[in-house]
């Protein structure tokens, strides 16, 4: 539209064509910024025997057809008055549109306050759009199949075989060894084995668990990681969790998996709990890289001697950073990489 515009004007130079173009959208853009939102100040406080928006669609459909009209009529001007002719045209358009497109958008929220309404009432709004743009537009509907999404989500989910230990949904674990396989119903927490840190992680704690150990796990989620651990042969387990809306979640995984005797699931955050639960044999703490940096003051003062701490949820390209944050009091025992993530198991010097 901009190119269209800057031909009416017959700007002979491209160079010339090309300042004008560039200037025209600063000015524009810069002035919608601050009259589109007291647009909509104005139009929501409208109140009129037909509503708050659609007088504005009524009220302002003959101006901008007018605007859209001489927006693009070539003025028998100077230069310089064409210029000012274009600036002063264009600028009424965008304003115009404003004021008739920020409240037609605004209808289907007042009009329903059902979002699959609201949905339906916005297809139909840029079909017809779409049909107004020409004879050759289409439309074309076909039956979909009628499923439960409630369980085809489901298929997603698959079996990770990790080592020694399986982690697996309930729908696929009936013929799993019970031993050997960690059986989550992902809920509302995060830890179903899909996700590379989770696999990392667990492949670690393979190599340092031994029986006996206490454990600790810093953002437990589901309590994969507190089950695997209990699996592994740790005696007691403590999941701290700071999102409530996950702790039922993970009570019911440490059931399902039949190791509530060890793993209790606890409610709080991490660095004022985890002193309550130290000394610990093996922290575990698959959360944010920034986060995994607050907390490694405390996760120092609770780790046993020749205790290990598992760190994951960091990127490769945060890596070197890791490394020399922990270098100071930490060594790095082992590592695992998968995809763009990076774990380490890390001990005390």
């Amino acid at each position: 539209m901009i190119s269209a515009f800057s031909n009416t004007f017959k700007i002979p130079e491209l160079r010339s064509r090309i300042i004008f173009t560039l200037i025209l959208l600063v000015v524009v853009r810069v002035w919608d910024a601050i009259f589109d939102p007291l647009m909509g100040v104005v139009a929501d406080r409208t109140n009129t025997r037909w509503g708050k928006f659609r007088p504005w669609v009524l009220w302002t459909a003959v101006p901008f057809g007018l605007m859209g009209f001489l927006a693009f009529v070539t003025p028998d001007l100077s230069p310089g008055g064409k210029l000012a002719y274009a600036y002063v045209t264009y600028i009424g358009l965008m304003m115009v549109y404003s004021a008739n497109n920020l409240p037609y958008s605004a209808l289907s929220g007042v009009m329903t306050g059902d979002l699959g309404e609201r949905t339906s009432l916005s297809s139909y709004r840029f079909v017809c759009a779409m049909i107004a743009l020409g004879s050759d537009v289409r439309v074309e509907t076909e039956p979909t199949p009628d499923v439960d999404w409630s369980e085809q989500w489901k298929q997603s989910l698959g079996v990770q075989e990790l080592g020694g230990l399986t982690v697996a949904p309930p729908w696929r674990a009936g013929e799993l060894d019970p031993r050997r396989t960690i059986v989550i119903d992902p809920g509302m927490a995060f830890g179903t084995g899909d996700h590379a840190t989770t696999r990392g992680v667990i492949r670690l704690l393979q190599k340092i668990v031994r029986t006996g150990d206490v454990v600790a796990d810093l953002g437990a989620g589901s309590a994969v990681l507190a089950i695997a651990a209990a699996k592994l042969g740790a005696s007691r387990v403590a999941a701290i969790e700071l999102d409530p809306d996950a702790i039922g979640n993970a009570t019911e995984n440490v059931a399902r998996n039949a190791v509530e005797d060890r793993v209790r699931v606890i409610e709080g955050d991490a660095a004022t709990l985890l002193p309550l639960v130290a000394p610990v044999d093996v922290i575990t703490a698959n959360i944010i890289s920034s986060v995994l940096l607050e907390l490694l003051p405390a996760m120092r003062a609770a780790i046993a001697t020749n205790g290990h701490a598992i760190l994951s949820g960091i990127l490769s390209t945060e890596r070197d950073a890791m490394l020399s944050a922990v270098s100071s009091e930490w060594r790095v025992v082992d590592e695992d990489s998968e995809d763009v993530w990076w774990s380490a198991t890390i001990a005390p010097q």
